[in-house]
């Protein structure tokens, strides 16, 4: 499993000033039992645009969703998937990732690439998979926005 990850808040106080508003583990974690080491972890999230700003509720204290209707900034830890099957998905989102640490593959319905850390991707709207053929975890930082209609 992947550590916690602390996540800080900023927003308006509500007296005009800015105040820290969250300030510790993130929340939102869920480990996917079908990919093995998996775990997404929700730092924010949003069913608007544009964004309110930080102010008492915990949007990601909502029920879990692979994407909402509006973005959503998660972490994805992608452990050592070996002979498991890939978790084909498509979302409908551009997803904007920044490979942290480590190796992945990213599946898709053309083929497949290998990327590292400091690469980025961008997915959108098709069927996609990760898988992680390496020894070592990979952490992949994803910035999602829902994609119109």
């Amino acid at each position: 499993m992947a550590q916690e990850i602390r996540r800080v808040v900023v927003g308006p106080d509500g007296d005009g000033g800015v105040a820290v508003r969250r300030d510790g583990p993130a929340p939102a974690r869920v480990e996917l039992p079908a990919v093995p080491g998996t775990t997404l972890t929700d730092l924010w999230r949003s069913d608007e645009v544009p964004l309110p700003a930080p102010g008492e509720d915990d949007p990601t204290a909502a029920d879990f969703a692979l994407m909402p209707p509006g973005s959503l900034f998660r972490i994805i830890d992608l452990g050592p998937t070996g002979a498991a099957e890939p978790m084909w998905h498509r979302t409908a989102s551009v997803d904007c990732i920044y490979i942290a640490s480590g190796t992945a593959t990213l599946l898709h319905e053309g083929g497949e690439v290998d990327v590292a850390a400091g690469d980025t991707v961008v997915v959108g709207g098709v069927t996609h998979a990760w898988v992680n053929r390496g020894d070592a975890p990979c952490r992949l930082v994803d910035t999602s926005i829902a994609l119109d209609g």
